[in-house]
């Protein structure tokens, strides 16, 4: 973990600390906020083209965008607009956090998760054609949140600083 005067690659903050506060204490019964860690967490982000086959006819074009944890290499799709991904500079609150997966391996474990994506979607006659249109390194914000619901059990949340989601809840006793 560590703090960058530099630009990064950001996808921007949508929910505050103080909705952040709200959604975890509605989602955790009797439990008392402690405090609330900004982060910034690297994904590798890529958007694959299909170009699907089709008789008589062009073939189609598919993007199936998929993310990367760069920490974990745990793949998953994602919908973006790679528009989004703003070159910004984290402010002194947050942290930044370091990846560990290159982006090599990003790149094979995506491949692999798009192709799955695509064998799900479509029965193709022949193998489409496949192009990287779009691939960064790019952070997302986190909330990482701490409530205590009892005397020794903190409840540990990472919440999606874009769309409010919970992503992870674990008990810590």
């Amino acid at each position: 973990m560590s703090h960058t005067d530099g630009a990064t690659n950001l996808v921007p903050l949508l929910v505050g600390e103080e909705r952040i506060q709200k959604i975890a204490k509605s989602k955790v019964v009797e439990a008392t906020y402690v405090s609330a860690i900004l982060q910034y967490v690297p994904y590798w982000v890529y958007c694959y083209t299909f170009l699907i086959p089709r008789i008589f006819m062009k073939p189609r074009p598919m993007e199936i965008w998929i993310a990367c944890d760069a920490r974990s290499g745990k793949t998953f799709p994602i919908r973006l607009d790679r528009d989004i991904i703003k070159k910004d500079k984290i402010g002194s609150e947050a942290e930044l956090i370091q990846p560990s997966i290159e982006e090599s391996a990003a790149e094979e474990y995506t491949r692999e998760a798009a192709y799955e994506a695509f064998v799900k979607r479509f029965l193709a006659l022949k193998d489409p054609t496949v192009s990287i249109t779009f691939n960064k390194l790019a952070y997302f914000p986190m909330w990482k949140v701490m409530l205590r619901q009892k005397e020794e059990t903190y409840i540990e949340l990472l919440i999606n600083g874009r769309t409010g989601i919970i992503e992870q809840k674990k008990t810590i006793r």
